[in-house]
């Protein structure tokens, strides 16, 4: 049985009661609640699920960046002498971050098509935990693509910095 009223659940409970008894129906009211605690209990398993989804893309997230970062400042430590030779000859900061930033660019890119393709893989299991949302919704997965672009760039910048900060002279006598 539903019964809408103003009255919170709580206040109207003995009255609920006290009519299924002189009612005399032979059965006593179990469970007397709002209609905000069924709706809650009733997507509990579906906020859990979105929760740990959640909590997992943001460790991906996490994971991204870590991964971006350690790849690109290994690569640029690995170039140090060829940075080196380039500020030697001439060439100017700009154009040694360019190199950076565009080869953290590319492994993202390299990552984010190959996630998208995950994605694309992926939709049919976790259809029916989408309501109201299209599997391979064009605007989520913008986002995604724009957030992935800002990590790689922000991931990418650190190394170009600290491959403008080479000395041409002790990178050319080190070997």
């Amino acid at each position: 049985m539903v019964i809408k009223t103003p009255e919170t659940a709580e206040s109207i409970v003995p009255r609920i009661k006290t009519e299924v008894d002189a009612a005399h129906i032979g059965r006593a009211p179990l469970e007397i609640r709002s209609m905000s605690g069924y709706v809650s209990d009733s997507i509990g398993d579906t906020r859990f699920i979105l929760f740990v989804l959640a909590a997992f893309a943001g460790a991906s997230v996490l994971l991204a960046v870590v991964g971006l970062y350690g790849t690109l400042a290994y690569l640029t430590a690995q170039r140090t002498r060829e940075f080196g030779i380039r500020m030697a000859l001439g060439s100017s900061v700009g154009a040694i971050i360019a190199i950076v930033l565009r080869e953290g660019v590319l492994l993202a890119a390299v990552g984010t098509a190959l996630g998208l393709i995950g994605v694309a893989a992926v939709t049919g299991a976790i259809r029916e935990m989408l309501y109201g949302v299209r599997p391979l919704d064009s605007m989520t997965l913008a986002v995604v693509v724009g957030l992935v672009g800002m990590v790689a760039l922000g991931a990418a910048s650190v190394p170009a910095w600290r491959a403008t900060r080479i000395d041409p002279q002790t990178c050319l006598r080190s070997e």
